[in-house]
């Protein structure tokens, strides 16, 4: 009793870690890199940089939201250095130290993959867009077929494969539920995955104008709804 409680307490927090954690970093990075910005690209500092160069600044020199428009350059500059051969070997080693950090390593790799599903939704992590009763009869959630359900739990079982659904929060889809199901009772969507996720996203504020329930299996991709209108 008392081991089970631990776990459900260890899990639980876990879970919030795994959405406070990427969130407040994200919040807290973009948060440093504006406010250093800010202070640096003053008028009076950046007339100094001008001069360097032999320029003048105009007198009514006015830029708004400068250190905005800076901070989302500079992360831009960023991600092609580490889409770079150097960068990458860099990050590389940096996720090697990381990976050594038994529980930071785990908050870390499952919101790496949840990241990076998000970043390219198209690829084999979400296989499809379904709607599930969930999480009762007669309340349908949308979720994304992940894979077929581990062996040991399929074989519970017999009369239909079970597959892994993950069920996404709205609007922050980096956070939700893992639901083992049998295939029969998943209804799949005729949505691509980035426009599930628009859907999730958007808390239902934009979406396909024709969603509608294929009778295709479950498991094998569709295209979206605005590519077989065309």
């Amino acid at each position: 009793m008392a081991l089970g409680i631990r776990r459900k307490l260890r899990n639980t927090f876990i879970a919030g870690l795994l959405v406070l954690i990427p969130t407040a970093i994200t919040i807290y990075a973009f948060y440093f890199v504006f406010s250093k910005l800010n202070n640096l690209l003053t008028l009076p500092r950046l007339t100094k940089i001008v001069n360097l160069f032999g320029l003048e600044l105009p007198a009514s020199f006015d830029i708004p939201f400068l250190s905005f428009f800076a901070t989302i350059i500079l992360i831009f500059l960023v991600g092609l250095f580490t889409t770079s051969y150097v960068g990458k070997k860099i990050v590389e080693s940096l996720e090697k130290a990381l990976d050594k950090v038994p529980l930071f390593r785990t908050i870390y790799q499952a919101s790496k993959n949840i990241m990076e599903a998000l970043a390219d939704p198209e690829k084999n992590s979400f296989r499809q867009v379904v709607l599930l009763e969930y999480p009762r009869k007669g309340i349908y959630a949308v979720g994304f077929v992940t894979r077929d359900a581990p062996a040991g739990i399929d074989e519970l079982n017999k009369e239909d494969h079970l597959v892994n659904v993950f069920v996404p929060t709205a609007p922050n889809p980096t956070s939700g539920f893992l639901v083992i199901l049998p295939k029969k009772e998943l209804l799949p969507l005729n949505v691509s995955v980035e426009e599930g996720f628009r859907l999730i996203i958007s808390a239902g504020t934009i979406s396909p104008d024709d969603i509608r329930v294929l009778s295709s299996e479950i498991g094998k991709p569709e295209s979206s709804s605005s590519e077989k209108t065309q």
